[in-house]
């Protein structure tokens, strides 16, 4: 019986660990990339690594799988990652210019920056991990995160709770951050997707 029991907190500390050797390769991987050529193929291989042990009970090589992503990604990702970045920062650019202004037609802008930026942003938690889900093409990728996002607003909506929660924990906690900083949303957020799309691909609801 008090076997049975541990096996809960056994799985819960092997999480843990497996979550903070993650949170270290990333960092190390981001510092290996000078940090603005290194982040988005260390958050592709992260996704890559939470997403085989979501999938799967078998052990694997963590950093062998994290280390052939991130060379194979190195170039593709940065496509993904600063797109994102643009596109937020452009929409809040936007935002804070037109909510600056006094008129009717300025206030329809910034109503409309909103509501873009939300769209976006329901679709930028999908890419990453879309896009070690799928082998497709640039647009492709950009169409199934925007799809998932359109067919599953509720469940898209509690991803995004989610991750706010988990950002705010960490916040509290920045002792964490090292640790957890990027790997707990990574995990959070793959284990959402894989739900969604392992949906897609047995009742075909998104098309390429």
């Amino acid at each position: 019986m008090n076997t049975w029991r541990n096996l809960p907190m056994m799985e819960v500390c092997n999480w843990l660990m497996r979550l903070a050797y993650v949170n270290i390769l990333w960092i190390l991987f981001t510092l290996l990339g000078a940090v603005v050529a290194g982040f988005s193929p260390a958050t592709a291989a992260a996704f890559s690594v939470c997403r085989r042990w979501i999938r799967s009970q078998e052990e694997f090589p963590v950093f062998a799988v994290f280390w052939k992503e991130y060379r194979q990604t190195f170039i593709s990702s940065q496509t993904y990652g600063w797109i994102s970045f643009l596109l937020i920062f452009v929409l809040y650019l936007d935002f804070i210019y037109f909510s600056s202004k006094s008129s009717a037609v300025f206030f329809i802008f910034s109503a409309l920056s909103i509501l873009l930026f939300i769209m976006i942003a329901m679709a930028i938690i999908y890419i990453f991990p879309v896009f070690t889900h799928y082998r497709l093409s640039f647009f492709q990728y950009w169409k199934y995160a925007f799809s998932i996002a359109m067919v599953h607003p509720l469940q898209t909506l509690f991803t995004i709770l989610g991750t706010m929660t988990i950002t705010v924990i960490l916040i509290k906690l920045p002792s964490l951050m090292p640790f957890f900083g990027i790997s707990a949303i990574t995990a959070w957020l793959t284990w959402r997707t894989q739900r969604i799309v392992m949906k897609i691909d047995e009742n075909d609801e998104v098309t390429a």
